[in-house]
């Protein structure tokens, strides 16, 4: 193993241990906002819908006092009138739950968000960050290689230190320094993990590879909930596990 890497199979005690504080990252949040428009919404509508409706029976009665008695309202005329009032009526109700439902759902999920921030969680990527001259990552052989070759590459796709794993079967973690192969201490940022496995027979082996880092804040504004570690950005649900 290469110089200034710590190697053990179990990845806990390769961790950086400032992971226990509440932490002071930031939070971005969209769905207070989206979850405020669409009750307003719901009940205009439903405010317009009522105050139609009593003008509605209004006209309706002034129809029936003044009709031909010859020629008298269309009882299933009046009753289809009815009828769709009450159907949109029930309608509008049905969207006010679900818009109750949709506030409560956003809330745990914000809740859930912002319990990852100052805990150090594994995620699936082959990016990693380099936080406070620290990185770690992981990865698991299917099967017994020959050779295992790791380059981290920086921003611009420029190798900057190369090293050698483990070549047995199963997970192996590693520990970074943050060094480049000239022994010069790199800046804080997000790094490309990139492995070349070889069996005995000059084949390349299966390989999984995780990330390990301290959450520093969540992004709650696009489709996807994503926690920055670092400078790195990933999708909340790459997360598989998270530690104390």
């Amino acid at each position: 193993m290469t110089t200034g890497i710590n190697q053990t199979n179990y990845v806990n005690t390769n961790l950086n241990t400032n992971t226990t504080g509440s932490g002071s990252g930031t939070a971005k949040k969209a769905s207070e906002t989206d979850s405020t428009e669409k009750s307003a919404s719901t009940g205009s509508a439903l405010k317009s819908l009522n105050a139609n409706f009593d003008m509605f029976l209004k006209l309706l009665t002034v129809q029936m006092k003044n009709q031909d008695p010859l020629k008298p309202q269309d009882p299933n005329e009046m009753t289809d009138k009815l009828v769709s009032f009450a159907n949109v009526e029930q309608n509008i109700a049905t969207n006010k739950k679900l818009d109750q439902l949709i506030a409560l759902q956003d809330g745990g999920r914000t809740s859930t968000a912002l319990s990852y921030i100052g805990r150090t969680v594994e995620v699936e990527s082959d990016k990693m960050a380099l936080q406070g001259g620290r990185g770690s990552f992981t990865y698991t052989l299917q099967t017994e290689a020959k050779s295992v070759r790791i380059d981290l590459l920086d921003s611009t796709g420029k190798k900057v230190r190369e090293l050698t794993g483990e070549t047995g079967a199963g997970p192996h973690a590693l520990n970074w320094d943050g060094m480049d192969n000239q022994g010069n201490a790199l800046p804080d940022g997000v790094y490309t993990i990139n492995m070349a496995t070889r069996d005995k027979e000059e084949n390349s082996v299966k390989y999984d590879l995780a990330i390990y880092g301290t959450v520093s804040g969540v992004d709650m504004t696009g489709s996807v909930d994503k926690l920055n570690i670092g400078l790195l950005e990933v999708d909340m649900d790459k997360v598989r596990s998270v530690m104390q």
